[in-house]
């Protein structure tokens, strides 16, 4: 085998491997990468790419340093990743952003430590940071992380439910996101290392709509690239055609209130220490507190406890968080709630006969301060029911069906 020295170049041979040993990923291929618009495929090591045999756990490719590339998954994003560089200078840096299928709060470790998030004006001005520091942006759902010299890095994705809801104001007042984040802390009677704010921002329910939109994120961020059944190289490096433009939050017209967007994420950190006082947070204790926060925000107890008018709520579970217990019904992503405002009936009951079903039977709908239909009320796996009684009694009972 022969090898060659390429000097005064400015690329490097990122190396990217699966680390998540529990799982077997047959859906990794094809790894795409997206650098200053131009799309490429990963290679892999054992050259079975496209074989749906056997799984494919380690991939290769020649980058340039200095730029920012986008890493995407054909499907899930693997629970643990680990990257690290060859063949280049100890001083050249290597900005990659992964693209994550969900909103997410990747752990970022350089040989088992922590590196915390650093708040960043742009993505760029990570460059100016030291290997393994990090900024993941809810907008996108891409996770920004510095590489340099030959130190691997592994990203582990934590168990954890994120929240984004709106928050209104006539006035903000200094420090508003502490006084809510400890409201919100105490309510849920959860340690204080166990809750952060991660972004916020100006927005309204549209902000809150984009958050949540995971399709039209990997739309904007990932193209689509087919997995020929004879791969090679060679050619696979192509320009990106569409815009890839990050959503961005327009300005907001009503000047009498300001609207406030807050993303919050619950879980565990690892560099927390359980000193008995505080418990750990488990998948069943995520989904209860899930299921605490929808509730308060549909009955107006959210609204309370944070002494803030709370608009639009949008809650996200991982797969860690909705895989636990009997939720076999419930699938992970993002769910949108709001506040339902009245009981409206949507069309009358007819005339019936005792004993018998009505033929045109009643529906109710709940609907929001603007009129609109709550879709979703409750929890996915403790939906809201809605109990009907005669007028005047309380013991008479209703026969119907569920529509």
């Amino acid at each position: 085998m022969q090898g060659y020295i390429c000097k005064q170049t400015d690329q490097v041979v990122l190396i990217l491997d699966n680390a998540d040993v529990s799982s077997v990923i047959r859906k990794l291929y094809p790894v795409v990468s997206v650098t200053a618009g131009f799309v490429d495929t990963f290679s892999s090591v054992n050259h079975t790419v496209c074989s749906t045999s056997g799984s494919v756990s380690t991939f290769y490719s020649i980058l340039p340093t200095r730029q920012i590339t986008k890493i995407c998954f054909m499907d899930k994003t693997p629970q643990v990743l680990r990257f690290f560089l060859l063949g280049n200078d100890i001083t050249s840096k290597f900005l990659l952003a992964v693209f994550y299928h969900e909103l997410q709060g990747p752990h970022v470790f350089i040989r088992e430590s922590f590196i915390s998030p650093t708040l960043v004006q742009s993505a760029s001005s990570l460059l100016d940071e030291s290997t393994g520091a990090n900024h993941f942006n809810v907008m996108d759902n891409l996770l920004y992380v510095v590489l340099q010299g030959k130190e691997p890095i592994e990203i582990r994705s934590g168990v954890s439910i994120h929240l984004a809801f709106t928050v209104m104001f006539s006035v903000v007042e200094k420090g508003w996101e502490t006084v809510i984040l400890q409201r919100l802390t105490d309510f849920l009677q959860i340690g204080q290392d166990q809750i952060r704010i991660i972004h916020e921002m100006p927005g309204n329910e549209e902000t809150i709509r984009a958050i949540a939109d995971s399709g039209a994120k990997r739309k904007r961020n990932c193209p689509t690239v087919a997995c020929a059944s004879h791969y090679r190289r060679v050619g696979q490096r192509r320009p990106l055609m569409i815009e890839m433009s990050s959503y961005r939050v327009k300005p907001l017209t009503t000047v009498e209130t300001i609207s406030k967007v807050m993303v919050i994420e619950i879980g565990d950190l690892p560099i927390a220490r359980n000193m008995g006082l505080i418990p750990p947070l488990s998948s069943n204790k995520l989904q209860n507190l899930a299921h605490q926060v929808i509730t308060a925000q549909q009955t107006g107890v959210l609204e309370n406890v944070l002494n803030v008018t709370i608009g639009t709520l949008m809650v996200t579970q991982s797969k860690g968080v909705i895989g636990y217990g009997n939720t076999s019904s419930v699938k992970p992503g993002n769910l949108i709630y709001t506040r339902p405002h009245t009981l409206s009936v949507l069309v009358q009951p007819s005339d019936g006969e005792v004993g018998k079903e009505l033929p045109i039977q009643p529906q109710l709908v709940f609907l929001d301060e603007q009129n609109r239909r709550v879709e979703t009320l409750g929890a996915p796996s403790e939906p809201w029911a809605i109990s009907a009684f005669l007028e005047g009694t309380s013991d008479s009972v209703l026969k119907g069906r569920y529509l």
